[in-house]
């Protein structure tokens, strides 16, 4: 009687299809897990920005004060406890892409990231609670809230990418050069 067997080559072959099958898919799980994380983030904000305007509702338009101040990490952040009425929890402070490069040497931390440090990995508008919500000037192009620093790039992107919040409760990725363009200002 003869037995069938898988021989050795046929064995390799199948091993090589299933290693050209991984390493295509790879870079496409993990290019849609950073979609993922992208995405969270914007909700995030989103969700900031729905508790903020909330907030401003019951507040006679005005937006809680924020600190330029550094935060004492151990405590949570200040607009937690102003916030927590509105739904927001601590993990909705957090960008999933979060980290902080130490600028003396170079290094990228992940585990010791903005959130860990701050309490945030957003930050927010320091004129807030100076204005009333309806006393901004363009609200559509005033930044709220943003990523704290360019997550959502690779460093060797040429175009480093950042989440912003405006004043009107829209979120939308944006390039970190036109920062500077979504600042507060009173200006028409």
């Amino acid at each position: 009687m003869k037995r069938s067997a898988f021989t050795l080559v046929e064995v390799l072959v199948v091993v090589a299809i299933i290693a050209v099958l991984a390493a295509l898919t790879f870079p496409v799980y993990s290019a849609a897990k950073l979609r993922a994380r992208d995405t969270t983030c914007l909700a995030n904000l989103r969700q900031l920005g729905v508790a903020l305007l909330g907030y401003s509702v019951d507040h006679n338009d005005f937006l809680p004060a924020e600190s330029s101040t550094p935060v004492n990490p151990r405590i949570p952040h200040p607009f937690l406890s102003a916030l927590k009425p509105y739904g927001v929890v601590e993990e909705q402070l957090k960008c999933p892409r979060d980290y902080f490069i130490d600028f003396g040497t170079g290094a990228v931390h992940w585990d010791n990231n903005h959130f860990k440090r701050c309490g945030s990995s957003y930050e927010f508008n320091i004129v807030l609670g100076k204005y009333s919500v309806s006393g901004v000037p363009n609200p559509s192009k005033n930044l709220l809230a943003s990523d704290f620093f360019h997550f959502h790039s690779a460093p060797s992107d040429a175009v480093q990418w950042f989440n912003v919040l405006f004043f009107d409760g829209h979120v939308k990725k944006s390039d970190w050069a036109s920062r500077a363009e979504f600042a507060f200002n009173t200006s028409p």
